[in-house]
């Protein structure tokens, strides 16, 4: 009885009522990839042991290896997610920019400040978020790419011991697009996140003007 009450009383005075169930999903759904992270970084170290292992190596550990490939999701990739709040249009990344510049139809230039700043935040976050998966699901490709081209290397190579270090090579390529799969998927999570502070935010701000009238019980749902 006292919960529904205090929840009814948020309500009149217009404060927002957090969500503790999706909150709680949302941690334990970030826990959770994590520790499927985490498995995954010991099994490539597992496996780059066992690369290293083997007797009479014939140094084909960076056949068709593109260093560029590595890490593909950036370590700081939750700063571009934020540079969007504190700068706006001026926050987006190469590949962002691009897909933003070709459908633009209003940039908040008629504003200024953080009015501008919010604005443009709230529009631009989107591309942001869909450049960062581009370029990620581009390299991922070339990845596969980088895969098939050991398999075939493989098939043209009759020293056992060469084929035994190219298949555990094989063995870490899938083991990291494995891990960096589970990069871009919490990077969505990411994007998810920020997309509902964005609308909590956007509600927030429709209290407090609401609030200046005296009625904002009469707007809340």
């Amino acid at each position: 009885m006292l919960i529904t009450l205090g929840a009814s009383h948020a309500r009149a005075t217009g404060i927002p009522v957090i969500d503790v169930a999706n909150l709680f999903q949302a941690v334990q759904q970030v826990i959770n990839d994590i520790t499927q992270i985490n498995n995954q970084i010991q099994q490539i170290r597992q496996l780059q042991t066992q690369i290293e292992s083997i007797n009479g190596m014939r140094n084909l550990g960076d056949v068709f290896n593109n260093p560029l490939l590595k890490n593909y999701i950036p370590a700081e990739a939750y700063t571009y997610l934020n540079a969007i709040n504190t700068s706006g249009y001026s926050g987006l990344n190469a590949t962002a920019k691009v897909l933003r510049d070709v459908g633009m139809l209003y940039n908040c230039m008629d504003r200024t400040g953080d009015a501008r700043t919010e604005c443009q935040a709230t529009l631009a976050q989107p591309y942001q978020q869909k450049g960062l998966l581009q370029d990620a699901m581009k390299s991922a490709a070339q990845r596969l790419e980088q895969i098939q081209s050991l398999m075939t290397q493989i098939n043209a190579t009759t020293d056992q011991k060469s084929v035994q270090e190219i298949q555990a090579r094989i063995g870490a390529e899938n083991a990291l697009l494995a891990h960096e799969s589970s990069q871009i998927q919490m990077l969505q999570g990411m994007a998810d996140s920020e997309e509902r502070i964005a609308r909590s935010r956007e509600r927030e701000r429709q209290y407090q003007m609401l609030g200046r009238t005296g009625k904002v019980s009469d707007f809340l749902p």
